[in-house]
């Protein structure tokens, strides 16, 4: 389908969108009726911080949730660019000060530009589409020219839940640090004006980031404590991208001139919007006016991000690059908007200066054409070096772009300013759409389609295994596709921020070379899928027939495998064995000579131990009754005994005996999963639950926000009615 059709979209939208989340959250909300714990990705985490992709309590996906899967992504990524658009083009006419020809240029270069929206629907769009409005809110807030408060303060602390809710901790953390170096470089100029009423609406904003934070309670709460579990050497380093070697400049260069973003960077950077970039700086240098509060705040921002990405102040360069959430974040898409904002002013200020004809530049005019020579020449050069190809028509707009530019410097006619500008966009746009690769929208456009809908393999599959035996067993090579029909996966990893146990298990079990998300495909040892209670095999070869595994009859194109001999979900343990801590568990479980399927490694007390020594048992699964995600409930099972989880081991989770109502302690097993003792010779009924500390907290918070968000709401109404009153006895 094409990327630019308005037609209803697939699944996929772009041939990367995250629906894994989409489809795991809708399970969990409207079959199991449960908001707390994900138990369709990986061994289980939960749901407000697991899902950080879809982003469960984003506006708009608490709006859309409900409906089918490709509705959901239209509207949901419609309703963004609706958003997102708007923001950008009032922020350029008042934030800014543009006119609304320059502030159009600055939406498309700040907002249509992105190719997120249409190649990767990733949930950093969240985080930015909310930061355009927090900006908005704080702005007019912060203008003394205004005299009422209107709606403002609760559109500013909606943006901010937003914010915060958008669906991935970095992008977040990174917009609210944009928000406050902007704003720290905004302040600077305007606080010397008028200190009272600075402070006072300084106050005031400080104020309204409560209730957003009320609301987010319940996202915000999980999440730190997953973070909290994480390890301190994940993807930590000072964040910098070190951009040394010429050869990176001159293939920045080449593919500029090709028409190709460079490298990470998500923005449309082409020549056209370089060269209105390098306008918007040479009329800015040239103005003799007095640089405003707004300008203090793009250069704060600009100044930052180099210290960040580029290693110009070694001492700066670490001390910026070290700071918390920064010290873990690297030049991509999550990043970038720190050069966004500077980039798209400037591109909006050269056109605005080229359209006013504010100046008649004769000497820049040629400084203009030899930096596109320039252009040439190292695309030229680099092409030789990496012997790639040129594509010149793929720039073939460049030409009349600068014909065009050429006219408007030699005329003065406004009238004759007014036509051309047309062309400005249409160039802008043209560049966007001609020379926008291919290959960023559609390739291997089929083979996601096939791959995420999976409806046909989905739907059979469903028909062939059982309710009961969807609770027993997990799905390999699933992808997450299949939690639109309850099975859940055990290789499509669930999130880029892991606890460190189960990012020492991964490594420990599979060929796994970045411990961020990343499905698990390369196994090392016969027990590693097995261990995690998988015994259903998608789309394996021929090769793949091993003893004891059966092939099941479905109507798919590629085969799929019954391993019926692996433990269950819940399996007794055969043998016992106790370890000091991570680095022995570790050590033990990545050794086919110490640890066999069917063990259970403990991390325990004394206890135990001596319950380990005499420990034996013959292998038995045990069914599982009821799985409802946040609760599991096992058949009756004689003790004594040792039950393996194959679950996460995470704090929230407990266990109590149906039988009695005693509860049972819940031990660490097997580097990252969970084991319960039955010590008595009696049967026993496990129940396992996830209650986690939060809880109770969180529903209180929001219910205080809910309140305080009402208060805005009359605050804004009673405001509008005193106004009309007053305006209406003049």
């Amino acid at each position: 389908m094409s990327p630019y059709s308005w037609a209803l979209k697939e699944s996929v939208v772009g041939h990367m969108v995250f629906l894994p989340g989409l489809r795991s959250l809708q399970w969990q909300i409207f079959e199991n009726g449960q908001w707390l714990w994900n138990n369709l990705r990986s061994m289980g985490l939960p749901l407000m911080a697991n899902e950080v992709q879809v982003g469960p309590l984003y506006p708009l996906t608490l709006l859309y949730s409900w409906l089918p899967d490709s509705f959901f992504w239209f509207f949901f990524v419609s309703t963004k660019i609706v958003f997102a658009s708007w923001a950008a083009l009032l922020l350029g006419q008042r934030v800014f000060r543009l006119s609304f020809r320059a502030s159009f240029v600055f939406c498309v270069s700040l907002a249509f530009a992105l190719y997120v929206l249409r190649f990767i629907n990733h949930p950093w769009h969240n985080a930015f589409t909310a930061f355009l409005w927090y900006l908005l809110s704080a702005h007019a807030l912060l203008n003394p020219e205004r005299k009422r408060l209107s709606g403002w303060p609760l559109v500013f602390c909606l943006s901010f839940y937003a914010l915060l809710t958008a669906g991935f901790p970095s992008a977040t953390a990174l917009h609210v640090l944009l928000f406050g170096v902007f704003f720290i470089g905004f302040l600077f100029k305007v606080f010397r004006n008028n200190p009272r009423f600075y402070l006072s609406r300084t106050v005031l904003l400080v104020l309204l980031h409560i209730p957003g934070l009320l609301l987010a309670a319940p996202m915000i709460f999980p999440l730190l404590e997953l973070i909290s579990l994480t390890p301190s050497t994940f993807r930590s380093d000072y964040g910098l991208y070190q951009v040394k070697t010429p050869g990176v400049f001159l293939g920045m260069v080449h593919r500029f001139w090709n028409g190709n973003p460079p490298y990470e960077i998500v923005h449309v950077i082409r020549l056209i919007p370089l060269l209105l970039m390098g306008w918007g700086v040479y009329f800015f240098a040239r103005s003799k006016k007095k640089w405003e509060a707004h300008h203090w705040g793009v250069f704060a921002v600009f100044v930052f991000a180099v210290l960040k990405y580029f290693p110009v102040l070694p001492p700066f360069n670490k001390l910026i690059g070290s700071l918390p959430v920064l010290e873990r974040t690297h030049f991509t898409i999550y990043g970038f908007s720190f050069f966004l904002i500077p980039f798209s002013y400037w591109i909006a200020l050269g056109a605005e200066g080229l359209l006013k004809l504010e100046v008649k530049p004769r000497k820049p005019l040629v400084g203009v054409f030899i930096f596109v020579l320039l252009m040439f020449l190292g695309s030229v050069i680099y092409a030789v070096m990496e012997r790639a190809e040129i594509n010149p028509l793929r720039c073939i707009l460049v030409l009349p772009f600068l014909l065009s530019m050429l006219f408007l410097l030699s005329r003065r006619n406004q009238k004759i300013s007014y036509r051309f500008s047309v062309l400005f966009f249409v160039f802008i746009l043209l560049e966007a759409l001609w020379t926008q690769p291919s290959s960023f929208l559609s390739v291997r456009s089929a083979f996601y389609q096939e791959k995420m809908n999976g409806s046909v393999l989905g739907s059979e599959l469903a028909k062939v295994f059982t309710e009961d035996y969807r609770n027993q067993f997990r799905i390999v090579e699933g992808n997450g596709l299949y939690s639109k029909w309850g099975f859940s996966n055990a290789d499509v990893g669930g999130t880029a921020i892991l606890p460190e146990r189960y990012q020492r298990l991964r490594t420990t079990l599979f060929e796994v070379p970045w411990k961020g998300y990343l499905p698990i495909d390369r196994p090392k040892f016969s027990y590693s899928y097995p261990i995690l209670a998988s015994s259903i095999y998608l789309n394996k070869d021929q090769a793949f027939t091993q003893k004891g595994l059966k092939k099941v009859d479905v109507p798919s194109s590629k085969p799929v495998w019954i391993d019926e001999s692996a433990p269950s979900k819940i399996s007794v343990a055969e043998r016992c064995s106790i370890v000091s801590g991570l680095d022995q568990a570790q050590s033990q479980l990545g050794n086919p000579n110490t640890f066999q399927i069917g063990d259970a490694l403990l991390e325990t007390s004394t206890a135990e131990t001596i319950h380990c020594k005499s420990y034996s048992h013959s292998k038995l699964n045990v069914k599982v009754i009821q799985d409802k995600g946040d609760y599991y409930l096992s058949e009756v099972v004689k003790g004594p005994a040792l039950l393996n989880l194959s679950q996460l081991y995470y704090p929230g989770w407990q266990a109590k005996d149906e039988m009695t109502g005693d509860s049972l302690q819940i031990l660490p097993a097997n580097l990252a999963l969970s084991a319960v003792w039955l010590p008595e010779d009696r049967d026993y009924q496990v129940a396992f639950s996830y209650q986690p500390w939060w809880l109770r907290l969180s529903k209180q918070l929001v219910f205080v926000g809910l309140f305080l968000v009402l208060g805005l709401v009359i605050m804004a109404f009673v405001e509008k009615r005193q106004f009309k009153a007053k305006y209406a006895s003049r």
